[in-house]
């Protein structure tokens, strides 16, 4: 009985079970209709996950190698599992293809390396292999850089910053002037990898693609081509095996083996394949399920390597607990003592601004995806990630290092690394790098922008627009804004994305007329009239909330401006979704 539970859990995982509809097309997407049932099975295959997730909780590698029929014959890549600094087994399915093939000339290339703690091709650099890096992210190219920097100054290793794109690949890949063939490829940016492959004019003797394991291996589907979309965290990104295995076809490659995670894929020339390799080369045959339970370290920790920012804490972080209604009680770090106001008020009450956090508690629930400009240590990030779908992106902008590092580390004391994108950077009116003014008692008062009253000391930090986020993150309906007095900044130079998403979005904004200069409040509050949106004001002193007009914001401004008004600052609530205006009045009375 135990053993035919096995094998209908292996079944499972093996993608027997799969959604009629899809698993009864078999030919290349070529219809608006097929794409919606694409979709449709993405969102219905959530059972079989459930089921996979089962029989990865009950069976280790060895007995997926005992049951699996293919593993009786030698030449089967799914038998071999070992990783020195690969995800997956990557590192020891390499290894064998080149013992089979031979290694040629030792050359590289890998797209989207990270910051080479973990990837398909440090343990080759490590042998003595040439090549190139390319990675998007500046904070991993840094890391990368120092910690490879032994191997760099050999000559041996290129890392390039870049986000590639189909058309720019070609050109960058030239620059690294490894000649028109190499021997390894690698290839993992989840959301175009098919299109970037594609692309490449460079030959290879073998690849390593990611394919998305959530599609059946009948299928040949990729996501449509945007040189602009990242992955959104749902399982619509990339291509399915069967897709990749035709454009390998394409390139005269053949889809040899996966690895036992469901992850990656291999290819080797055809002139090369022979007898070494388990036939027939096609998805059917090598389709490994998503076995993600499986992809965790194990053994030893890795050696000699910065400990990349996500592990970063800066010193003398106190911790606090979240104690806020609606939300799981949460263990949450702070600053040090040097930190006079969030990180005491958190140590003191475990919240900061009460009504305004109940009101995000309540229209969070409403979101499809959180964009947290000027996110300090994560306070409401953590909040949306404890109460909000799984599947819901959240994103938090900050750009000091020391707030981003305890981001990252309250996203893992919320179990929350994998949904929480932390990205360092500042928003600004233009993509670049700007001045940030740091405050040495307030670490939510850093500032883009020069205080005359006060001499700051400065950094350098890199900037990014509104309108290029929200191209990135296309569901992100939910925007808070805290910039000390960045606001008009940051909303203005995006005010189209914004009018295309009238009807869809709910922002909250800090409104403090002391650092806005009257041209810049006016202007603000017009794009907020323009948009046609209600207005909030979240009056923390009174503890309510009232529907304001811009006019009464433009008075509000004018008697701080004259000091006739006490409140320095308040929070502007903007939408004019019904459901977001349904919860104001029932729950807040506005």
């Amino acid at each position: 009985m135990l053993r035919r539970y096995a094998r209908r859990l292996l079944n499972v995982m093996r993608g027997v079970l799969t959604n009629d509809i899809v698993a009864a097309r078999t030919s290349s997407p070529s219809s608006a209709a097929f794409d919606q049932d694409i979709m449709e099975h993405l969102g219905a295959i959530r059972h079989d996950q459930w089921l996979a997730k089962e029989a990865q909780g009950f069976l280790t590698d060895e007995a997926l190698i005992f049951l699996d029929p293919r593993s009786h014959d030698a030449r089967f890549l799914g038998r071999h599992a070992a990783k020195m600094f690969s995800q997956n087994y990557e590192d020891a399915i390499v290894a064998e293809i080149f013992a089979r093939v031979g290694e040629g000339n030792r050359r590289f290339i890998e797209i989207g390396a990270g910051d080479g703690s973990e990837n398909t091709t440090r343990f080759l650099s490590m042998l003595g292999w040439s090549g190139v890096w390319f990675e998007g992210d500046p904070a991993n190219i840094r890391t990368a850089r120092e910690g490879m920097a032994n191997v760099v100054a050999e000559g041996r290793l290129q890392i390039i910053e870049a986000m590639v794109d189909t058309v720019t690949i070609n050109d960058l890949v030239g620059q690294a002037e490894l000649g028109s063939e190499v021997d390894f490829i690698s290839i993992d940016i989840d959301q175009n990898t098919s299109h970037i492959w594609r692309a490449l004019s460079v030959s290879a003797r073998v690849v390593c693609v990611e394919y998305n394991a959530a599609l059946p291996p009948s299928i040949a589907y990729e996501v449509p081509y945007d040189p602009k979309q990242i992955w959104d965290l749902t399982n619509h990104y990339g291509a399915s095996l069967k897709a990749l295995e035709r454009i390998g076809c394409e390139k005269g490659m053949s889809l040899v083996g996966c690895d036992r995670h469901g992850v990656n894929a291999f290819f080797v020339r055809n002139d090369l394949v022979g007898d070494k390799f388990l036939s027939p080369f096609t998805a059917e045959q090598h389709f490994q399920p998503a076995r993600f339970s499986l992809s965790r370290p194990r053994g030893h920790a890795r050696p000699g390597w910065p400990r990349p920012a996500a592990e970063i804490v800066p010193n003398g972080a106190r911790q606090a607990r979240l104690k806020i209604d609606g939300v799981p009680e949460q263990p949450f770090l702070v600053h040090g003592p040097q930190d006079l106001y969030i990180s005491e008020c958190l140590l003191n009450t475990g919240q900061m601004e009460p009504l305004e956090t109940a009101i995000f508690v309540e229209l969070s629930k409403l979101s499809a995806g959180f964009l947290d400009i000027g996110a300090n240590i994560g306070y409401y990030c953590v909040i949306a990630a404890r109460i909000c779908p799984a599947d819901m992106p959240i994103i938090a902008i900050e750009p000091n290092p020391d707030n981003v590092a305890l981001i990252r580390a309250n996203a893992r004391l919320a179990a929350a690394a994998h949904r929480i994108v932390t990205l360092e950077a500042a928003v600004s009116d233009r993509i670049g790098r700007t001045d940030l003014h740091l405050s040495s008692s307030n670490f939510g008062d850093h500032r883009v922008f020069a205080d005359p009253h006060e001499k700051r000391i400065t950094t350098s930090v890199e900037t990014t627009t509104l309108a290029r986020l929200l191209e990135q993150y296309p569901t992100v309906d939910f925007i808070k804004i805290d910039t000390q007095g960045a606001e008009p900044v940051v909303l203005l130079p995006a005010r189209e994305c914004l009018r295309a998403r009238r009807d869809t979005i709910i922002v909250i904004l800090e409104f403090w007329p002391h650092v806005l200069e009257a041209h810049q409040a006016d202007e603000l509050l017009e794009l907020l009239a323009d948009m046609d949106l209600t207005l909030f004001d979240i009056d923390e002193d009174q503890r309510k909330v009232t529907r304001k007009s811009p006019e009464a914001f433009k008075a509000y401004y004018r008697a701080c401006k004259d000091g006739t008004e006490a409140r320095p600052f308040t929070n502007i609530l903007a939408t004019s979704r019904p459901d977001a205006l349904d919860v104001m009045a029932l729950a807040f009375g506005a």
